[in-house]
Formats: structure tokens, C-alpha cells, sequence
């Protein structure tokens, strides 16, 4: 088979895939979210009660190369001064994962991937280690971002 017919092939068969296979990686990925989310927010829950943190639940589309355009939920962790933690699911399809997450308050920024489709890891860049580091999300682990994420 020539080049083009081949490209031509392999382009069907993804198109395909997405259209059959797309709805149901979608509701899957909606379905971790809501997983991860609650255990946010009942990590936040004593914060909250007592006014020192607010969590406000929004939904985002999101644009994503392979599953198009779907809606997803968001969240927003607030501090009494107004910093706002904004954490924002970017993708289900993504390389050697199951999703990723992203946690952001400007200037700095976390990534949280989907290893298993249970388990979930902040992923972090590590040149002086010669590459990414990975560590389980905990709720150790969940309060020392946000405390780099609010420093």
C-alpha cells in the first residue's frame, strides 16, 4: 500500500475510533474527575467551615485533539485574599497516562496525571534528575502544592 493510502487509512481509523469510542472516553474521564474533585473537597472541608479557604465548582470546555469538544468541571480554591487556585482538567488522551489535570495560580503551576486509572501523581519536571519525578497524590501531598501554589 502506497504512502497515502496508508495515511489515508490510518486517518479513518482514528476517525472512527473517536466516533464510536469517543462518548465513552469522555463519560469515563467526567467520571474520574468527579472522583478527584470530591476528594478535594472533603480534604478543603474543614478550611471551608471555618472561612479560611472557598471552593466554587465550574464547568470549562474543553477542546481536546481526538475527543473534540466536551464539558468538564473545574474548580476554584480561594484564599480570604482572593489567590485563586484554579484546577483544570486539560486532557483524557494524553502520553503514558490516563488524563491530566493541571493546578494553577500564577506564577506557578501543578500537574497531576492519571497513571492507573485509580491513582493519580503530581508529575514534575526534574532536569537536575534527568527527567520527571513522580509523587502519589496523598493529602500530604495535595497540601504541600497548594502550598506551593500560594507561596
Amino acid at each position: 500500500m502506497a504512502a497515502k493510502e496508508e495515511l489515508l487509512k490510518r486517518l479513518g481509523d482514528e476517525r472512527t475510533l473517536r466516533e464510536t469510542r469517543g462518548p465513552e472516553l469522555v463519560s469515563e474521564w467526567q467520571e474520574a474527575l468527579t472522583g478527584l474533585f470530591r476528594q478535594f473537597v472533603a480534604w478543603l472541608a474543614e478550611p471551608v467551615a471555618s472561612g479560611l479557604l472557598a471552593v466554587v465548582e465550574t464547568p470549562v470546555e474543553v477542546h481536546e485533539e481526538g475527543l473534540g469538544d466536551y464539558q468538564a468541571s473545574s474548580l476554584k480554591i480561594v484564599t480570604p485574599q482572593g489567590e485563586t487556585v484554579r484546577v483544570l482538567p486539560k486532557a483524557r488522551l494524553v502520553v503514558g497516562a490516563f488524563g491530566r489535570v493541571d493546578l494553577e495560580c500564577a506564577p506557578h503551576k501543578a500537574m497531576l496525571v492519571r497513571k492507573e486509572r485509580a491513582r493519580w501523581q503530581f508529575a514534575r519536571l526534574a532536569p537536575d534528575q534527568g527527567g520527571w519525578s513522580f509523587e502519589d497524590l496523598t493529602e500530604g501531598s495535595f497540601w504541600s502544592t497548594l502550598q506551593y501554589l500560594l507561596s
